[in-house]
């Protein structure tokens, strides 16, 4: 009698989830991509047909579904000569709402919409200039559908465009994640910002950097990075490529990659990869009240390109005189860098307060609610030394 028992239940296990739905009767919708420009054909075309509803057109949510073929149907000709078809598809919506957006794509799939492998959102810089990012990724931190890796970018453009482009053949939304986990190759890619990461900045009303995601040409690029607000939550300013590897350096958050530098005397390029680095921040408070920052970088990695004048094959230039150079450029760019966040920008995008906060909690509790302004004013002193362990495979007498 028990083994029987055991089997029925054996039996009811092997039976699967009785409130199971079968993949191919969904919509996977994989990135969206949210602007605050409105205009796209296709729903004008139907708002005059009597397809509009009571909403604002505040944003247009363009909304990026996998495709349920398989990829060699996909990327297979058609019968009628219109070549490969694209393994996504892309619907834009506007109104008001996000959970709104998405219900009413019901109104136009066959599918019901499903989130559980969203990968990406994108913002675009108009509305991200004027609404919250908090009330933009709201619906997403409630839904519990949606993973909490998700990463979310910002565009200096249109988010439309970035979701649109990418290699052919490939799901612009995959590739966009796949070129944010190359942080290992180069120090112009941030951590990614994801909805988990975004949500700790949000309710601790700190300002955070978006990775700038591009695109032109059918092509997307990681390009910089948006500095927002942690008190308005909106988009503040750019930070270009070369200042965002300088704020890797400044954290000492590289996993890997180059600088570049030129010599002084020929104007040609020498070239420094990146083994390691590190950086300690230490806070203080002057006589004078106000706050002060030593930074000290260490790095070590390889002189592993240089565009020497053939004529003077040592270039007069040492290791040792090397590793200065490398190093003052490296000074140079983080000096650069703070001065357009303290003079330009006028905010923390370094997130120096989060070192105050855990060196000198009473005294941030103080500066906290003016701490931009604090920053602003702040001294910034930085101390950089590279090594240069070997020269790669070459055998270089210096």
């Amino acid at each position: 009698m028990l083994k029987i028992a055991f089997s029925l239940f054996l039996i009811i296990l092997l039976s699967g989830c009785w409130s199971s739905k079968e993949i191919e009767t969904q919509s996977l919708y994989i990135g969206m991509a949210l602007d605050g420009e409105w205009g796209d054909k296709t729903e004008e075309a139907m708002n005059h047909r009597g397809g509009n509803y009571q909403k604002k057109n505040t944003i247009t949510s363009t909304i990026q579904l996998v495709a349920m073929e398989s990829s060699s149907t996909s990327s297979a000709p058609s019968s009628l000569g219109e070549g490969p078809k694209k393994p996504y598809r892309n619907v834009v919506i506007s109104g008001d709402s996000i959970i709104e957006i998405i219900r009413e794509a019901s109104l136009q799939l066959d599918k019901p919409i499903i989130g559980h492998h969203l990968k990406v959102i994108v913002i675009g810089r108009k509305l991200a200039e004027s609404v919250g990012v908090d009330q933009l990724v709201d619906f997403y931190l409630r839904d519990n559908d949606i993973r909490m890796s998700s990463i979310v970018f910002v565009s200096k453009g249109k988010a439309s465009d970035v979701i649109q482009s990418g290699a052919s053949g490939d799901i612009p939304s995959i590739h966009l994640e796949g070129i944010s986990n190359n942080q290992f190759r180069t120090i112009k890619i941030l951590p990614a910002q994801t909805l988990a990461r975004l949500n700790g900045h949000l309710q601790a009303g700190e300002n955070f950097l978006l990775q700038n995601a591009i695109a032109a040409n059918g092509e997307m690029k990681l390009s910089g990075a948006g500095v927002f607000d942690g008190t308005t939550r909106t988009l503040k300013g750019f930070l270009n490529e070369d200042e965002v590897g300088s704020l890797i350096w400044l954290n000492g958050l590289g996993k890997g990659g180059v600088l570049k530098i030129y010599h002084p005397q020929s104007g040609k390029a020498m070239t420094y990869e990146i083994k390691s680095m590190r950086s300690k921040i230490k806070s203080s408070l002057s006589s004078d009240g106000r706050v002060v920052f030593e930074v000290r970088i260490q790095s070590c990695g390889r002189w592993i390109e240089d565009w020497k004048d053939a004529t003077h094959p040592q270039g007069g230039i040492d290791r040792e005189e090397a590793e200065k150079l490398f190093s003052e450029a490296v000074k140079e760019g983080v000096e650069q860098l703070l001065d357009k966040l303290q003079n330009t920008l006028k905010i923390d995008g370094a997130g120096l307060g989060e070192r105050l906060r855990i060196q000198h909690p009473v005294v941030w509790g103080r500066l906290k609610p003016d701490w931009n302004n604090e920053f602003s004013q702040a001294t910034i002193r930085i101390e950089v030394e590279t090594k240069i362990e070997d020269y790669g495979t070459k055998n270089a007498s210096r």
